[in-house]
C-alpha cells in the first residue's frame, strides 16, 4: 500500500511540474479549414508516421515547442480519407513530408518559406520568429 501512494504521489509531482509546453496538436483536413476560414496564424507540419524523416523532425519540433512554448499542428495523411487528401494535395501542394507550413491570416505568404524535410533546430526557430510565432531569446 505505502509503494502505491509513493508511486502516485511521484505521478502527481511529475504531472503538475513537468513538461509546460503544448506540444503537436494532430488535427484534421477539416480542423485546418476552419483555422484558415478563421484568419489564424499558426504552423503545421504535413507528415505520415512511417516516414523516418517524420520521427527525426518530430524531436527537433518537441525540442522548439517546449522552449518556447509554442504550439505546432500537425496532419498525418495517413489517417485522411481519399477526398481529404486530396484537398490537401491540391491546396498545400506538396512532395515531401515532411512539409512544414507558416500560416499568417489565414494564408499562406509564399511557399518559398516552407521547410521541406527535417530542418535542424535553428532553421526551425528563425522561421517562426520571421512569422512572429515566437519571440527570440
Amino acid at each position: 500500500m505505502k509503494k502505491v501512494l509513493i508511486l502516485l504521489t511521484t505521478i502527481m509531482i511529475v504531472a503538475l511540474t513537468g513538461c509546460k509546453y503544448v506540444g503537436y496538436k494532430n488535427i484534421s483536413y477539416e480542423e485546418l479549414t476552419t483555422k484558415l476560414n478563421n484568419n489564424e496564424s499558426f504552423v503545421f507540419v504535413i507528415g505520415s508516421r512511417d516516414c523516418s524523416a517524420c520521427t527525426t523532425y518530430k524531436g527537433t519540433m518537441e525540442e522548439i515547442m517546449k522552449d518556447y512554448d509554442v504550439s505546432i499542428y500537425f496532419i498525418e495523411i495517413a489517417d485522411l480519407n481519399e477526398e481529404d487528401g486530396n484537398k490537401l494535395r491540391s491546396q498545400f501542394y506538396y512532395q515531401y513530408t515532411p512539409t512544414t507550413i507558416f500560416i499568417e491570416d489565414g494564408k499562406e505568404k509564399t511557399t518559398y518559406d516552407r521547410i521541406v524535410g527535417a530542418a535542424d533546430y535553428e532553421t526551425v526557430k528563425n522561421a517562426l520568429i520571421k512569422y512572429n510565432m515566437i519571440k527570440e531569446k
